[in-house]
This record gives structure tokens, sequence and C-alpha cells, in this order.
């Protein structure tokens, strides 16, 4: 195997608007595209940890180059890792690494891309030379979307509440109301499901608050800023939301890595 590929460029926006052009399917199309005439690129993403981008390229049907990378890595706006097999027009292929970092500096992005494992020094060359073109196009891309308006600040502080809890479908709610060991009571389209504390169960979850800074039920995203992370860590989660906050549930043995998961984010966890 040869030595990596590394190639930087800071582009004038931050981290989290660059992250979300490059993995656009504007942006990801970008980046293979080229000026010339008929040029074919074809690009679908499933952006989590273990999802599939493809893209399909070339100058022509009959000359095409594929891609297919797994992502290993989703560490939104800071990294990503992508496991890459690609597929020439002559039928050969070869396996390579991709990571792309995000770094900020004073507002602006210094992204990297950092290829390793070609099985010769041509074809790392070929890339070498491919990839500054990506980065002309991602910034035409950023250009074209206008000036970046900073996003909202969605870390939040985070607590673990006291004990372990099940779930489970319930059906008599005037017992229900005489329990004292309910956390949160949903009714859904399927029936009643009740979240209750059960110190003893050997199956159990551990339950997060965020509702002791209670944030405008109108704002936008804040439960995706913590469900998110944990998802890209494929950490299951059960969510009760009330007027001041939510409640993340996830399984009692993960709930280190979930905490280090949504610190990870720029979230405050206290337990």
């Amino acid at each position: 195997m040869t030595d990596e590929l590394r190639l930087t460029r800071v582009l004038d926006a931050p981290p989290d608007v660059v992250f979300e052009a490059f993995t656009s399917k504007g942006g990801q199309e970008a980046l293979y595209g080229t000026d010339e005439p008929g040029w074919i690129v074809r690009s679908e993403c499933d952006l989590r940890v273990g999802g599939l981008w493809t893209v399909t390229f070339g100058p022509s049907p009959d000359h095409l180059y594929h891609h297919r990378c797994v992502f290993e890595i989703v560490d939104r706006p800071r990294r990503l890792v992508l496991a890459t097999t690609e597929h020439r027009p002559d039928r050969s292929s070869f396996d390579f690494s991709v990571e792309v970092t995000f770094e900020d500096e004073d507002g602006r992005t210094r992204m990297a891309i950092i290829q390793s494992g070609f099985p010769t020094a041509e074809l790392r060359d070929e890339h070498g030379r491919g990839v500054p073109n990506a980065f002309d196009r991602l910034e035409n891309v950023l250009r074209a979307r206008g000036p970046a308006r900073p996003l909202p600040d969605r870390r939040q502080r985070l607590r673990v509440l006291d004990g372990r809890f099940v779930l489970e479908r319930v059906t008599d709610a005037q017992e229900l109301a005489l329990q004292t060991d309910a956390l949160a009571l949903v009714f859904g389209p399927d029936g009643r499901t009740r979240m209750r504390r059960d110190d003893t169960a050997a199956v159990a979850w551990v339950a997060l608050w965020n509702g002791d800074q209670a944030h405008d039920p109108e704002a936008t995203g804040m439960l995706s800023a913590i469900v998110a992370p944990l998802a890209a860590g494929e950490v299951p989660v059960w969510v009760a939301s009330s007027y001041d906050g939510d409640l993340i549930l996830v399984p009692a043995d993960r709930t280190d890595e979930a905490v280090d998961a949504l610190r990870h984010a720029g979230h405050q966890v206290t337990r």
C-alpha cells in the first residue's frame, strides 16, 4: 500500500455549514462533477454509521466509475470516515479509506480530505489530481447558497435521573392514576405505554431529562440535537416529551456510551 493522500483547504463558512453542504445531494454531485459537456454524476447517500453512499460518475454511459462507500464514523459536523471501494471502467476495483475533517478557524473551516490504502502510486496520484477540483466545486456550492446564517445554539443541559425504568403496555388508566412510580404515560394509536421506575429490573432503561432549563416549545431541532449523536453511535432511544422538556431513555447498560456521545456533541450532562 502507498502513502496516504492528504489535501486541505480553508473554506469561507463555518464547519456546520460546510458539513451540510458536503453531505447534501447537491454537494455530493458537485464533488464528483466537472465542466465537461455530458459528464454524468449520480449520488445516493444514507448518512449514518453503517449507511451507504454510492456515486456513479464519468464522461459517458460506457465509461463510468462507481464508488461504494460505507460510513464508519459520522461525527457531525467534525469528521467522517468511510470505507470505500472504487470500481473502474476496465472492471478492476480496489479498496481504500477516506477521512474528511472539518476544523473551525475563526468562523471559517479548514477542511481536510485524507485518503489511504491505494494499491499503487499511480492511483493515489490520479486521486490527488481530482481532489482540488472537488474543493473548487464545493466552494461554488457554498457561494451559490449565499452568506452562511449562524445556526441556533442547540446545546443543552441534561440530567440523568435516579433509578432504572421499564417500558410496558397498560390497559387500566384508573390504576395508573394511583401509581407513584410512573414517570410518563403515553396515549397512542396502539394504546397506552407506561414508563415506570423499577430499580430491580434486569433489563432496564436510564432516563435523561433536558427540562431543568426549559426551551421554547416552538424552538426547532432541540430534540434532534440530542437523539442525532445517539443515533450516530447506534444507541437506541425511547422518548416522551412534556411542556418544558424531553425524557430520553437509553439502555441502562449503555449509559456511559450515551453520556460520552452527548458530551462530545457539546451538551452538558450531569449524573
